[in-house]
């Protein structure tokens, strides 16, 4: 991998971490809110309840992959055109399908 994937991987990566937590907090929170009346009026222990949240902690996390990944892309591609960088890469010779390959793979 070349010197410049690594740096638009490093880009991409804190804003698509922060993303998917965010998102899967904010929606696993919502649909617990959303089933607490059938949880609170169950007869189930604490123990089955606190299993079934955990087990649908990944389904959340999976439906928020693609949300996560807007945003860091988003968030490294305009921070290269904030920055200038994208048009000094562009003046260098670098072709643009360049900065789009390490967000794509």
């Amino acid at each position: 991998m070349r010197i410049f994937s690594w740096y638009m991987v490093q880009r991409f990566v804190k804003p698509f971490l922060f993303g998917l937590g965010l998102f899967a907090v904010l929606i696993f929170l919502g649909d617990l809110f959303d089933k607490m009346h059938q949880l609170m009026t169950s007869k189930a222990p604490l123990w089955i309840v606190l299993q079934y949240l955990c087990f649908d902690m990944p389904y959340w996390g999976v439906r928020t992959i693609p949300m996560a990944t807007l945003l860091g892309t988003l968030v490294a591609i305009t921070g290269l055109i904030q920055s200038g960088e994208w048009l000094a890469g562009q003046a260098c010779g670098f072709e643009s399908r360049t900065f789009w390959q390490p967000l794509v793979g």
